[in-house]
């Protein structure tokens, strides 16, 4: 989704030495493809035909054998492998097999297509079974490691880039409970859109079976990974942003203090949010004027259901201080009321 074939944005052109993959955002819609690409050269899959629901060569199998491939050929040097795996991504695709697996789940009936993506007869355990069969190979990549003596100095981090999906294209997220009672969905900066899994695995250093409460971004991986591999601070980016982790990672003690956190996304009507400590500032629906500020107070109302905006005005006006100063403009992609003046929608 960063650029096409050809374009700028390839990952070879941006410090990759190796890319496999999807270059197209709508392609990528389709786990049986009909082509991936390799830096810039493209390579078909076989028994595949666009638009179908199943083919021969199922993509995720394709990547995941190629970061096996890669672990192999550098297990005697330092390297970074980055694996964005596309399933449980919609559409909903996976082999038989795994649906097979999941005979016993209940359905409310077939996905139609009617609400974008390829129909399916059994949505809910195509879910399940994509979701298994990332799991069950994120397992082989663990064992790799094993295998060719890694683990013990090799970091895995395991996360996800956003919050379960709204109702399209088949997914159930309500079903699975899969926001764990937040509210919000991809694409809102409500908890529901904004917390992901965190899983981090480094064996004899970071203690098994221990858990943080600790509130990271993921912009805190950059100086996180750096501290961890003795990159000295002074060689990070001065734009770098995020904290390092180490602390918390190593049982070294507390991080260091976060005055707050802050999103900013110009889509699904254009929102803000800001997180200081337990507080929680949401704007929402900016392109229609929505500048009111909703506060939420995490410890007690994880769900976000309770304003308490009214109750605590100086909190507020600090989170519209921080929402109105401590940002930078984007030329591509303005915010109303903050960049652009408010266009007043169509009258119905």
């Amino acid at each position: 989704g960063l650029g096409g074939p050809g374009s700028t944005g390839m990952p070879d052109r941006q410090g990759f030495d190796l890319f496999h993959g999807y270059l197209c955002q709508r392609v990528a819609h389709n786990l049986w493809p009909t082509h991936l690409w390799r830096n810039g050269t493209r390579e078909d899959l076989p028994g595949n035909v666009w638009g179908n629901l199943v083919g021969e060569t199922y993509a995720h199998d394709v990547m995941i054998e190629e970061a096996l491939a890669f672990i192999d050929r550098h297990r005697e040097q330092p390297f970074l492998l980055y694996l964005p795996l596309h399933i449980p991504h919609l559409a909903l695709q996976v082999p038989q097999e795994e649906i097979d697996a999941y005979a016993d789940l209940p359905e409310d009936g077939p996905y139609d297509g009617s609400r974008g993506y390829l129909p399916h007869p059994s949505p809910r355990r195509a879910y399940a079974g994509m979701v298994t069969r990332m799991d069950r190979d994120i397992g082989r990549l663990m064992r790799r490691l094993d295998e060719h003596g890694l683990s013990d100095r090799t970091i895995v981090v395991f996360t996800s880039d956003n919050g379960p999906t709204f109702d399209v294209g088949g997914a159930d997220s309500d079903f699975f409970d899969s926001a764990e009672g937040r509210s919000g969905r991809k694409g809102s900066v409500s908890e529901g859109g904004l917390r992901v899994p965190l899983i981090v695995r480094w064996p004899g250093r970071i203690p098994a079976g221990t858990s943080s409460d600790a509130v990271t971004a993921f912009r805190d991986w950059m100086p996180t990974l750096c501290d961890l591999a003795g990159v000295p601070g002074p060689d990070l980016p001065p734009d770098v942003g995020g904290l390092s982790l180490r602390p918390v990672l190593l049982a070294e003690g507390e991080m260091s203090p976060r005055p707050f956190l802050a999103w900013e996304f110009p889509g699904y009507g254009a929102q803000q949010a800001v997180r200081m400590g337990r507080w929680k500032g949401v704007r929402r629906n900016m392109r229609r004027g929505g500048m009111d500020i909703e506060l939420y107070d995490l410890d007690a109302d994880p769900a976000e259901t309770t304003d308490l905006a009214a109750e605590h005005p100086a909190v507020v006006a600090e989170i519209d201080r921080i929402m109105r100063e401590r940002r930078t403009p984007s030329e591509a992609f303005p915010m109303p009321g903050l960049d652009v003046p408010v266009v007043d929608p169509p009258a119905e």
